[in-house]
């Protein structure tokens, strides 16, 4: 670089001392015009790198993002299976309390009746979180689509789920659960007791409710595809 700088400032004052001036400044103006393009390709060199930066950062995100989602699926679907036996139980306590008990949850314990009936869960989702840690806006339309209907029906969900837990781990399901432990060591039909007592019908109606409910916006969310390929 330094032997480039010492070449051209001899060609000027070569072309001073023999006054050539109009060579000079032809001269001039092909070394203003070398700089130019000097800079535009260390404009251009720097673009690409930056290019390059933010398509790596990009990536590492789609990555987390695609985790965060895997697991939120697995959350769900999880929450899904217990919800569906919690509503299976619920109304067989109702075809109990009708005197039309169902031969296959016969004989359960307390333990394993409350099991998926008592007892909340959180709605909290990895994915959405990630999407505000780190914001990113995707090509694609249609998985920004799917990202927009994935946040509407999880807030639909985090609605169903505090009704629920209102009911399932407040007063009513820590008072249900202890109560039932307590007849069952007197009396094998243990749910007799419950079937004279509206208001805990009425609560476990209300439980049984926000369990489909949640049941339902669980299973719309987890057939939401989101198609990355398009990135």
């Amino acid at each position: 670089m330094l032997d480039m700088i010492k070449i051209f400032r001899n060609i000027r004052r070569r072309l001073l001392g023999e006054n050539r001036f109009t060579r000079y400044i032809l001269y001039a103006i092909g070394e203003i015009i070398l700089v130019v393009i000097g800079i535009l390709i260390a404009v251009k060199i720097n673009n690409y790198n930056s290019s390059e930066n933010n398509k790596k950062y990009e990536a590492e995100i789609v990555s987390l993002l695609l985790e965060d989602l895997a697991f939120d699926y697995d959350k769900f679907t999880h929450n899904e299976e217990h919800l569906t036996n919690g509503v299976k139980k619920l109304r067989w306590i109702n075809e109990h309390c009708s005197g039309k008990t169902v031969d296959s949850l016969k004989g359960l314990s307390p333990g394993n009746l409350l099991e998926d009936i008592l007892g909340g869960f959180t709605s909290q989702s990895q994915f959405l979180l990630s999407l505000q840690l780190h914001p990113i806006k995707f090509k694609s339309i249609e998985i920004n689509r799917s990202i927009t209907r994935f946040m509407g029906k999880h807030a639909e969900i985090v609605v169903d789920i505090e009704n629920h837990n209102f009911y399932a781990t407040g007063e009513f399901g820590f008072r249900l659960w202890m109560e039932m432990r307590e007849n069952y060591k007197n009396s094998k039909d243990y749910l007799s007791i419950y079937c004279k007592n509206d208001d805990v019908l009425v609560k476990l109606m209300s439980l049984d409710s926000w369990k489909q409910e949640t049941l339902t916006d669980i299973r719309e969310l987890l057939e939401i595809k989101v198609h990355w390929k398009s990135i």
